[in-house]
């Protein structure tokens, strides 16, 4: 999505600034909200996948469930749209390490730990399900939406299945 990076900002205020993750439906970007003047999350539909209906429907079904959940464990969504025909979400930041690469890079977690974020990603689901009945697509542990972030010790953060700690 160099490209779009190029291009200028999303809907004349979000400036990509670099890329933070990538998966099957779309890319995270770190972006700058001009208009708040804040550090945002975008996720940008996967180039080549805003051609697919069935695609940009879940991209855009993501966005407007999760913007729909008020959950302390529940990545908030600020904004959502098109851009020059691709889609994108607007959410809060979470900075740090996938959950993967904070296990590849200390091992294990301890069995407290797994248990307490066990505990709370139970917790999102629990209330995403209500609201949701999210379907085992959505919640696949292989998904690309399985992003797990740690920004410091203490409460996880999800955004339908992107898991961070706040």
């Amino acid at each position: 999505m160099r490209s779009m990076q190029a291009e200028g900002p999303l809907a004349d205020r979000y400036v990509l600034v670099r890329r933070l993750a990538a998966g099957g439906m779309g890319e995270v970007w770190l972006a700058r909200d001009e208009v708040l003047g804040r550090d945002v999350a975008v996720k940008v539909i996967a180039v080549g996948t805003e051609s697919d209906p069935q695609a940009v429907e879940r991209f855009r079904r993501e966005a407007t469930i999760t913007a729909a959940l008020e959950h302390p464990n529940i990545v908030t969504i600020f904004d959502s749209g098109t851009h020059n025909g691709s889609a994108f979400i607007v959410m809060e930041l979470l900075a740090g390490p996938t959950l993967a690469q904070y296990v590849t890079d200390r091992g294990p977690l301890p069995e407290q730990d797994a248990v307490r974020l066990g505990a709370q990603i139970a917790a999102g689901l629990a209330d995403s399900v209500k609201l949701t009945r999210l379907s085992n697509e959505i919640i696949a542990p292989a998904s690309d939406f399985t992003k797990s972030l740690f920004k410091s010790p203490g409460s996880l953060r999800s955004c339908r299945c992107i898991w961070a700690m706040t």
